[in-house]
């Protein structure tokens, strides 16, 4: 994983530090991105996710209304884990394309920078 991500991240311009990457989104913002080999008894995984922000921080109604836009996302969904609301997404390891996971990779970027930014208004990265 770690080779993959570096080359990706060299032709992407993306910060690879192991198996974390930076991507820069509009306005000069950053989100890191987690890209991990998972093992769920029934295949390898590639799990995909980066944090949106502190789940404590939004009330009942928010937290509702982020369940809401699952409908909504492309690639991922929103969860909470370790307190932090956060957007994840699984591949299968053995036949996943470098297109997809640059795909998944710069949407679940983009899209939890959007809803860090209106949950939080702050920049997590």
């Amino acid at each position: 994983m770690d080779e993959l991500l570096n080359r990706l991240g060299e032709a992407r311009g993306w910060e690879v530090d192991g198996r974390f990457v930076t991507v820069n989104v509009v306005g000069g913002r950053t989100q890191t991105v987690r890209c991990e080999e998972v093992d769920e008894g029934d295949g390898l995984m590639v799990r995909v996710s980066t944090e949106v922000g502190d789940a404590q921080q939004l009330d009942a109604d928010r937290l509702r209304a982020a369940l809401g836009l699952n409908w909504r996302l492309r690639h991922g969904s929103l969860a909470i884990h370790s307190q932090m609301l956060k957007m994840t997404h699984f591949l299968t390891a053995k036949r996943l394309p470098d297109e997809l996971l640059v795909e998944v990779v710069e949407y679940l970027a983009l899209t939890a920078d959007t809803y860090e930014k209106h949950l939080f208004g702050v920049d997590v990265a």
